[in-house]
């Protein structure tokens, strides 16, 4: 691999920055594609000169941004479980020759979560037991803001303390009506 002069560390952020690629630049100087990137980035010889790009905005994991507040009931960026009604009603929408695409889509899922309902793979949730759940996860939340120890909520609800920790937090629903 090639040591890039501070010059050519400068023209190649510069040509990165009128729209080369990664890969083009990586071939014309003789380096990884993954040196490219630290360079232009600034990782690596941030001070040899020329323009530092800033980094792609990451995905956001849900359409609400990936909140740092849970949903009501929920985990951050995710959404509720899927019921059997829902698998159900995914099914018949495919069989009735609408694209997998829209179907995930309209649900807030990946195509590959519809792939996998079709073959079996995922059945669903009872509705009555997704309510329960979400009904105790509001409870456990309300509990904590009340000032309620993790310790007593967690012995109340047959949980660890770190389970109620994660479901206060947003980060899981584990351990409440048997989800992982």
């Amino acid at each position: 691999m090639a040591r890039l002069t501070d010059k050519q560390v400068a023209d190649l952020r510069t040509r990165y920055a009128d729209g080369a690629k990664q890969k083009t630049l990586s071939e014309d100087f003789g380096i990884t594609q993954t040196a490219v990137s630290a360079i232009v980035r600034g990782k690596t010889r941030a001070d040899a000169g020329g323009p530092i790009a800033e980094p792609p905005p990451r995905k956001a994991r849900s359409s609400s941004g990936g909140t740092a507040q849970a949903p009501e009931g929920g985990i951050r960026g995710s959404r509720p479980p899927l019921t059997t009604d829902d698998v159900a009603e995914i099914r018949s929408r495919v069989a009735a020759g609408e694209k997998r695409v829209a179907v995930a889509e309209s649900y807030g899922i990946s195509r590959w979560t519809v792939d996998s309902i079709m073959v079996g793979r995922l059945r669903g949730r009872d509705p009555v037991e997704v309510e329960r759940a979400q009904r105790e996860v509001r409870e456990i939340r309300q509990l904590a803001e009340s000032g309620t120890t993790q310790r007593e909520i967690a012995e109340q609800f047959g949980l660890t303390q770190q389970a109620v920790s994660q479901i206060v937090r947003g980060v899981t629903r584990g351990g409440v009506a048997g989800e992982s």
